[in-house]
């Protein structure tokens, strides 16, 4: 499965899948470093960043763990392309995989739409 980015998505999904707004959606698209990403209702991306420090505990598999001290939120104001986030449709039988596409220019989201199944 590998890692990801998590994606919210809070700009209106296409006709049809309301239902699937604002969840956690999963991405490659980035870098896949767990970072979390979110589309806002203007269509701004921004990206939550964060300040960490390192904590000794003798308990810990690696002797200790990394504590967030601060986080913030940062615009890409720059990211021009698009980005693919997916998850399952949860009210479908079976669960069917659900990917869309946002495509940003220039940092100003353009569309989102669904991506066909390719079956």
């Amino acid at each position: 499965m590998g890692m990801y980015d998590v994606l919210t998505c809070q700009y209106p999904l296409p006709e049809g899948y309301a239902e699937m707004q604002n969840r956690e959606f999963q991405t490659k698209s980035f870098e896949s470093l767990l970072e979390h990403y979110r589309i806002t209702p203007e269509g701004e991306l921004w990206v939550t960043r964060a300040e960490h420090e390192w904590v000794e505990a003798s308990n810990s598999v690696l002797g200790g763990y990394a504590r967030t001290i601060r986080q913030w939120e940062e615009r890409v104001g720059d990211y021009h392309g698009d980005v693919y986030f997916y998850d399952f449709r949860e009210a479908e039988i079976p669960r069917d995989l659900v990917t869309f596409r946002a495509r940003f220019t220039r940092g100003n989201l353009e569309s989102i739409m669904l991506v066909p199944d390719r079956k």
